[in-house]
């Protein structure tokens, strides 16, 4: 379960290190840090937009509350719903 922040591609920048890419479908490209391995970004094919892994920021307590809740029909059962945050069973 990954949760992402999205970011228009003009507007971000990599100061430092390198990622290397693996693509697990025929539509997206996911993105990793090439020393330690740690997922970072995901970018559908042609997207003007960035997603990148919450988990991976050194301060995501700063960022905005989601907008969006996306492929809710896999939530765990554990999992509480966040009714405040507008759900779609698949991506948006």
């Amino acid at each position: 379960m990954v949760s992402f922040v999205t970011f228009a591609t003009t507007g971000f920048e990599l100061l430092s290190g390198s990622v290397l890419s693996y693509r697990a479908s025929d539509f997206a490209t996911r993105q990793f840090c090439g020393r330690c391995g740690s997922a970072l970004f995901w970018r559908r094919d042609g997207s003007e937009e960035l997603d990148i892994f919450l988990g991976s920021l050194d301060r995501p307590e700063e960022m905005p509350m989601p907008q969006k809740q996306i492929w809710t029909r896999h939530r765990i059962a554990w999992v509480p719903a966040q009714p405040e945050i507008p759900p779609f069973k698949e991506g948006s």
